[in-house]
């Protein structure tokens, strides 16, 4: 697997027929930021730049705004899932069948965004719709947006199917809203958005997010906080599933990180440690290939490895 522009690796004379012809069965997967072909390909690639030109910052903000990165780097984050999968599908490939031959996967970042994007290019074909930024809405169903609470906090509620909707005015006090002519399917609900929005708005502004979320939850209506790092590790949920784990590291002791996802029911997790420093296993891989002492002292010294 490599992380080069495209073109690198065959400058070194490790291009793909050469490596084929050391193992004919070898998997190469490259991912780049726009691909081995196409007028970027030689472009230099960060998340936010595979996130801008996929449509998924689009997406992001506030009606009429600025589209918005998210404070985090997605982009590579959904690159490294993407490559994950193409190479466990590749072995899978490889190991069901002996007499297949190596073959090259192209992935590019942008793309691995783009694909979370299903409906977009349906939508604007079909429809003529082009999705823009809508704020905490969402622009295909309702309601669904963000509100705050008495106490400052800021929680997410979702009703969009007919079911729930009618739950969430009972919990409104306005069970008459479920068979408002105006409101009544999820279509005149996106197009009353506004009207829906003040009414949940002010309920959530005379009630703690603690109570408001009390009463949504037992009425079965989809809500939850919005919730920092901080909430998460003191969340009573998170911790009954034990979704922050200990991994080992030698200059810690161990360090917390998320759980592994998905879990093997009925299996215990993994044993994790942090990642390797550079040339952390360098002695061992080299001697398994008949390298001995001396020359690994000579390579040390010589600055090779």
């Amino acid at each position: 697997m490599e992380n080069f522009r495209p073109g690198t690796l065959d400058r070194w004379g490790l291009d793909f027929q050469t490596l084929m012809t050391a193992n004919p069965r070898l998997v190469v997967l490259r991912m780049t930021g726009f691909g081995q072909t196409g007028p970027m390909r030689s472009a230099p690639g960060f998340a936010r730049i595979f996130e801008a030109m996929s449509g998924f910052t689009n997406l992001c903000g506030e009606t009429g705004g600025s589209p918005l990165h998210m404070n985090y780097p997605t982009g590579d984050l959904v690159a490294g899932t993407f490559t994950a999968f193409g190479i466990a599908a590749a072995m899978v490939r490889m190991r069901s069948d002996p007499a297949a031959k190596g073959f090259e996967i192209d992935l590019a970042a942008t793309e691995a965004l783009f694909r979370l994007l299903d409906p977009l290019p349906v939508e604007y074909e079909q429809c003529g719709t082009v999705r823009g930024p809508a704020g905490n809405r969402a622009s295909y169903t309702a309601p669904s947006n963000m509100y705050r609470s008495a106490d400052g906090a800021h929680v997410s509620l979702v009703a969009s199917n007919n079911a729930t909707f009618r739950r969430l005015c009972q919990v409104l006090g306005r069970p008459d809203l479920a068979e408002h002519p105006d409101l009544a399917t999820i279509a005149l609900r996106v197009k009353n958005s506004d009207v829906l929005d003040r009414l949940i708005a002010d309920w959530f502004a005379v009630r703690s997010a603690d109570v408001a979320l009390q009463q949504l939850q037992g009425a079965d209506v989809p809500c939850g906080r919005v919730q920092s790092i901080e909430d998460i590790v003191n969340d009573p949920h998170f911790i009954a599933r034990q979704a922050i784990t200990r991994i080992a590291d030698p200059d810690f002791g161990s360090l917390p990180a998320p759980c592994v996802v998905p879990r093997i029911v009925g299996q215990p997790a993994p044993n994790l440690r942090s990642g390797p420093d550079t040339g952390e296993h360098n002695a061992e891989l080299l001697r398994e290939i008949g390298i001995d002492d001396v020359t690994l002292e000579r390579l040390r010294a010589e600055g090779v490895i």
